[in-house]
């Protein structure tokens, strides 16, 4: 039989590894050549971005029993999960051109994985993720890197209305977090406001922007993996609403009275 291994090494990290290999093997010593047809194939890895596609023939001299089959990895410059594509084999013939006998392919596919060496930035929801006014003074966004660099890396954040609005909720900010060569975690916190108005739950946003590596030196522009992180504020203040009567349509002669009910959102506590 006739089978190929998974890509060596595995994983590859794209911009350290150059090349990724992959072994077909005969189970056992022919007498004759026997050659192999291969080809890559995409899965969540593309050829021309990720890797370099290959395609071709192995030819085995009479005594051999391995091949290799080398597919270089690239570094396209872009934040990106691990990813993976295939090596596929395939019509393993026994003496070409002579006795021209087909081999039973044992394990056709073989699989080649690559990691990213580049630094993805990303902002978490906010924490609290439900905040109450009057309660929670702040809510705290945390700012993370995918993995430490060697160098200083700048973000810039900003705060966004949604249904909160900035000034009567929180207190609008905007500013530069900057990590030190190593670090991989650094906040940024929205003070809240107590408005005394009777609102529905509302939310907000902080935003990312401008990530770079090695600012006033190399100036690298760094991947934003998740630029928005949502918090959502709950009212402390109590509301007073009025129900709809009931019976919603009283008849008259029948229905002695229509009831409507009147309603604190909260109890109150005084």
């Amino acid at each position: 039989g006739v089978f190929i291994s998974d890509g060596v090494p595995g994983p590859a990290e794209e911009g350290t590894a150059g090349s990724i290999t992959f072994t077909v093997t005969l189970s056992q010593v022919m007498a004759a050549p026997v050659s192999v047809d291969y080809a890559s194939a995409n899965s969540s890895a593309i050829a021309g971005s990720d890797y370099g596609a290959v395609s071709g023939s192995l030819l085995f001299a009479a005594g051999e029993t391995t091949k290799d089959i080398t597919v270089s990895v690239l570094d396209d410059g872009l934040f990106e999960s691990t990813e993976a594509f295939v090596m596929g084999i395939s019509n393993a013939i026994l003496d070409p051109g002579g006795a021209n006998s087909v081999l039973v392919i044992t394990d056709s596919t073989g699989v080649g994985t690559i990691t990213d060496d580049d630094i993805g930035v990303s902002i978490g929801n906010g924490v609290p993720s439900v905040a109450t006014e009057g309660t929670d003074p702040s809510i705290t966004f945390t700012v993370s890197l995918s993995q430490a660099a060697g160098s200083e890396v700048t973000v810039d954040y900003t705060t966004a209305n949604g249904s909160a609005v900035a000034g009567a909720d929180y207190v609008a900010v905007s500013g530069t977090v900057s990590f030190a060569a190593g670090e991989t975690s650094k906040t940024a916190t929205v003070q809240l406001l107590d408005n005394t108005v009777f609102e529905n739950p509302e939310w907000l946003q902080v935003q990312l922007s401008n990530a770079i590596l090695d600012p006033g030196g190399a100036n690298d522009s760094l991947v934003i993996s998740d630029a928005t992180g949502t918090a959502t504020i709950v009212d402390d203040d109590i509301g007073i609403f009025i129900s709809n009567g009931v019976p919603s349509a009283a008849i008259e002669g029948t229905d002695a009275s229509v009831t409507f009910t009147v309603s604190l959102s909260a109890a109150e506590t005084v």
